[in-house]
This record gives structure tokens, C-alpha cells and sequence, in this order.
């Protein structure tokens, strides 16, 4: 995750997004994890983008407050560097999503 992190600051991107890996269902990654005995809830309204308060699953390898704790740094790290910043808001001015990404960036759940 940091590499990824990383890599992401280095291409110099004017727009980025980071999530946590959803396992939707009916996907074959939500069966897998069912298969495991993994999936931690079925309240499908949990099921949604930037959900960060209940874990969906167990990783195999992490637990879910390390997988937020660096769901979080990749949005400060690279949402918060001011020439990503610059990028960011002169893109939104050229294709007239200002509000949406304003929007989006108040949402953050950082």
C-alpha cells in the first residue's frame, strides 16, 4: 500500500481516487469471501464507497484499521500536496466538475 501510495505521487496526476476494495454481491470476490467465512455483514446498505466504519470483511493479512489507516494517508498524501491540489482545481475549472470534486473533497473522510 505505501508503494502504491508512492508510485501515485510520482505520476504527477491531476486526479486520483482511492477505496477500499468492495466485495459486492454475487461478485466471485464476495463468494470467495463467503466461501472463507469472511464477510462480516450482510446490511447491504454498508456495501458503499468510502465506508469506513464497519469492516465488510476480514483480510487475511490486515486488520481493517490498518487497511483505513492507509485508505487515509493515500488521500493526504497525495490529495493534500498543494501542486496536486493546483492540477486538481485547474482540471475541475476546464471541465466544469468544480462543484463535484469540492464536493467529494469535503466528504473525505480523512
Amino acid at each position: 500500500m505505501s508503494r502504491t501510495i508512492e508510485f501515485a505521487k510520482k505520476l504527477s496526476l491531476d486526479i486520483a481516487m482511492f477505496d477500499i476494495c468492495i466485495p459486492y454481491p454475487e461478485t466471485p470476490y464476495y463468494k470467495e469471501l463467503e466461501a472463507e467465512g469472511r464477510i462480516k455483514t450482510r446490511d447491504w446498505s454498508k456495501y458503499n464507497c468510502h465506508q469506513l466504519i464497519q469492516p465488510l470483511f476480514d483480510h487475511p493479512n490486515l486488520s481493517w484499521s490498518i487497511i483505513v489507516s492507509y485508505y487515509k494517508k493515500a488521500f493526504r498524501q497525495l490529495c493534500l500536496c498543494p501542486l496536486y491540489f493546483i492540477r486538481r482545481f485547474t482540471r475541475s475549472l476546464k471541465h466544469g466538475d468544480l462543484v463535484n470534486n469540492f464536493v467529494y473533497f469535503v466528504k473525505a473522510k480523512w
